[in-house]
């Protein structure tokens, strides 16, 4: 088998437009753990938001999870990694955040945090399926690890953050947009490279045996990272321009294809 490992972004990538699995791409991962290789969920969500994916693999698979900051095993949810934030860092970039007045959620390992529940945050409950807890300001969470930083806003807003924050934090935190309407920040050493760099040692996979496939500006580290870098056909074109190949969309069971063709060698 030339490639022993795929990673796979989840919305936009693994799910269709309707935020479904569909059978045919079910079907392929299945085929895929079984001729021995590694499926690796990649995605922005926490453990919470990808349990049902570990089913669908049926084995106790890595999954990457907060865009690279935590690695953790799919069934036993034993962490294999994790890059929090420093809350200094945490602390500067909700600042940041309450200038522009923009909505802003915090992750930590244990909970989703807010500073009130806007419509914004009440949407994005409705997307993770956690509960907000209200807090005051940063530094109640001064005994947790802080994963993640979150900003929910218009469109063309995060668009215009992401290159302002990314010029202001460069060399504190990573800066991505992971939806059109969301730009999240996380540790310089956190990334969806970096975490399948740690994979790669752990299970010893080398990066040429890995195919890693997404659809947005955060999955470029790991489409570059790849020995496969694959884009989805409804990518934009600064992840297409990345990638070695571009899949078919996720209408169109871009995700089955590639395993189809470079896992199971099914032309």
């Amino acid at each position: 088998m030339k490639y022993k490992l795929i990673a796979v972004d989840v919305d936009g990538t693994l799910l269709n437009s309707k935020s479904e699995l569909s059978e045919d791409t079910e079907k392929a991962i299945k085929n895929a753990v079984d001729a021995g290789a590694f499926f690796i969920v990649s995605t922005g969500r926490p453990a919470a938001g990808i349990k049902r994916f570990s089913k669908v693999a049926g084995v106790d698979m890595p999954f990457i999870l907060f865009n690279g900051a935590v690695v953790m095993m799919s069934m036993s949810q034993k962490v294999l990694y994790r890059q929090g934030l420093d809350i200094s860092v945490a602390e500067e970039i909700v600042a940041a955040g309450k200038q522009r007045n923009t909505t802003i959620a915090i992750w930590t390992e244990k909970n989703l945090c807010a500073f009130s529940l806007n419509d914004r945050i009440k949407s994005y409950k409705s997307i993770s399926g956690i509960e907000p807890l209200i807090i005051e300001k940063v530094s109640d969470l001064k005994n947790e690890t802080i994963i993640k930083v979150l900003w929910y806003d218009e469109v063309d807003k995060i668009s215009e953050y992401q290159t302002e924050m990314q010029d202001w934090f460069g060399e504190k935190a990573n800066c991505h947009i992971s939806r059109p309407y969301f730009l999240e920040f996380v540790d310089l050493k956190a990334s969806k490279a970096i975490a399948l760099e740690k994979i790669g040692e752990w299970f010893d996979i080398e990066r040429k045996e890995m195919i890693a496939i997404g659809d947005g500006y955060n999955d470029i580290s790991m489409i570059e990272y790849a020995g496969l870098g694959v884009a989805m056909g409804n990518a934009p074109d600064g992840v297409k321009s990345v990638a070695d190949i571009v899949a078919p969309t996720n209408d169109n069971d871009g995700v089955a294809k590639i395993i189809n063709k470079y896992i199971l060698n099914k032309f």
